[in-house]
């Protein structure tokens, strides 16, 4: 299955573990974004876009697969390496179940600098 990115339309990297059985990861290194299948499906079941502020990095993630679209702002205590390791400390912060705020790689970071100043 070749997957391409929602936002720049090239294809995404197969960054897959060899010990998953289920899901099936693919990530855009020119947007830094991934996403997250169960199984074959051809629709990802999350959309994880990543950005650093302040010296940490955060995760804005967009759950498809619930038919009730949510995303959430987390915090990636220990960035992993795609493909090679996976992330640790990833603690969320606020989730959002309606009306979801427009994010995109362009302005995940101005748009998350915003939010976190609120909460």
């Amino acid at each position: 299955m070749n997957t391409i990115c929602h936002f720049c339309n090239k294809e995404t990297a197969n960054v897959t573990q060899e010990s998953w059985k289920i899901l099936k990861v693919y990530f855009c290194f020119n947007c830094l974004t991934e996403y997250v299948h169960f199984g074959e499906n051809i629709d990802p079941a999350y959309i994880h876009l990543y950005t650093t502020i302040n010296n940490k990095m955060y995760r804005w993630s967009t759950n498809c697969y619930d038919k009730h679209q949510n995303g959430t702002i987390a915090y990636v205590k220990e960035p992993g390496i795609p493909g090679v390791k996976l992330n640790e400390g990833v603690k969320g912060i606020k989730t959002f179940k309606s009306n979801l705020p427009t994010i995109t790689p362009d302005n995940v970071n101005a748009k998350l600098k915003f939010i976190l100043l609120f909460l």
